[in-house]
């Protein structure tokens, strides 16, 4: 498997999910990272030494703009590695970010290869619409009032690659697969797989006293008993994942909850000037560690992700595990993620039914029966076990030529 590196999301995190779930059906796994110069191939909270796989890093991070397309010391790198470990099957996930680049998928010219999409980089150059309102992914991504001569280029050159890498597409939802046919992929093979996640038993299930008392302890933060916890999970410098209209919010929803709101925002750190203005109802703690997340999803109440556009929100999975609700904007592929009555989805951009869904789930929360239930959903829909079965079928298929 190749990934541009880690740590690097929900995409990384989804890389390393495949990566554990196909080796415990006794493949061996190779992870390649992309990194720069004598950079650690992921930060020690992130690698999972007991995973089963193995992670090699290899320093080919282009510094050109136009290492995302044409990164001829990462193909090289890539074909070498190849050469020694003789895959079956060669598996991408993210490529682009000046990383392997969107050259190393012609690698698929050799070995049978498939390529996972975590957003809409195959249409769209910035990965996602910016700003997240931008509709042109629908028509593909032609002409971006943005960029309007890259984009053209971009869709040109994606194009061509399909030609000449015979690739099979993986998709995590069906929303993500439907959008295929409007871009430069059309005409590739396409599965739809969905995300294998798993959450430790220990801290799925802690009590919510416990959690907070554990958060005060990692990250300084005391949360009152009397406080409804709203959780942000996501990287701040994506403003498409919307925590500033979550603050906005947060007033109205501690009105119309009738009990004070704190917000606690985990992710990367925003960009210069865009971050959270000091505010007692407000923390920013920054990154955190893929297994200190749960902790937080216990010590919250809810988990609101006003993102304008996404595909498979892994938080959403996450909080589910730990039997906490969420409620988002019904925007890509989040519908696909938990049914009604787990999850509430607002029309995209209706910051007043946000509001009044946030906090409606905040007055009734659930009972221990319904966390249980929504525990058992999650665990049965987006089984590791399941997603390594469907990417072993699917390797099977791409290397016999089917």
């Amino acid at each position: 498997m190749a990934h541009r590196g880690f740590p690097s999301g929900g995409a990384g995190e989804a890389a390393r999910a495949d990566a554990r779930a196909v080796a415990a059906r006794g493949h061996r796994v190779l992870m390649a990272v992309a990194a720069a110069g004598t950079e650690r191939p992921a930060r020690e909270h992130d690698l999972d030494l007991d995973a089963g796989y193995e992670t090699v890093a290899l320093a080919v991070r282009g510094r050109s703009p136009w290492a995302t397309w044409w990164n001829p010391r990462a193909a090289r790198a890539l074909s070498r590695l190849a050469v020694g470990f003789v895959p079956d099957v060669v598996h991408f996930h993210n490529v682009q970010r000046r990383s392997f680049s969107l050259a190393a998928l012609l690698l698929a010219r050799r070995y049978p290869s498939v390529w996972t999409l975590h957003d809409l980089w195959h249409t769209c150059v910035w990965s996602w619409p910016r700003p997240s309102s931008c509709v042109e992914y629908r028509r593909g991504c032609l002409w971006c009032a943005r960029a309007p001569g890259l984009s053209l280029a971009s869709r040109l050159v994606k194009s061509l690659l399909v030609r000449l890498a015979p690739l099979t597409v993986i998709t995590p939802t069906q929303w993500l697969l439907s959008e295929l046919a409007r871009g430069p992929l059309a005409g590739a093979p396409a599965r739809v797989a969905r995300y294998g996640v798993t959450a430790p038993g220990d801290l799925a299930r802690m009590p919510q006293a416990a959690a907070r008392a554990e958060v005060a302890r990692r990250h300084g933060i005391d949360l009152g008993e009397s406080e409804r916890v709203i959780l942000f999970a996501g990287d701040l410098a994506e403003e498409r994942k919307g925590w500033r209209a979550l603050l906005a919010l947060r007033p109205a929803i501690a009105r119309l909850a009738g009990a004070p709101v704190r917000v606690v925002l985990a992710g990367g750190p925003a960009r210069r000037g865009a971050r959270p203005a000091p505010d007692a109802a407000v923390a920013a703690i920054g990154g955190v560690a893929p297994r200190e997340m749960f902790a937080l999803y216990r010590a919250a109440d809810l988990l609101a992700l006003p993102t304008g556009i996404d595909n498979a929100p892994r938080a959403i999975i996450e909080a589910a595990l730990c039997g906490r609700p969420a409620v988002a904007f019904d925007v890509g592929g989040v519908r696909e993620t938990l049914p009604d009555g787990w999850r509430r989805l607002v029309p995209p951009g209706d910051l007043g039914a946000f509001a009044a869904a946030a906090a409606s789930l905040l007055s009734s929360p659930l009972t221990g029966a319904e966390e249980e239930s929504l525990r058992e959903f999650a665990r049965a829909r987006f089984s590791p076990a399941l997603a390594g079965a469907r990417l072993e079928e699917i390797y099977l298929s791409v290397s016999r030529g089917r």
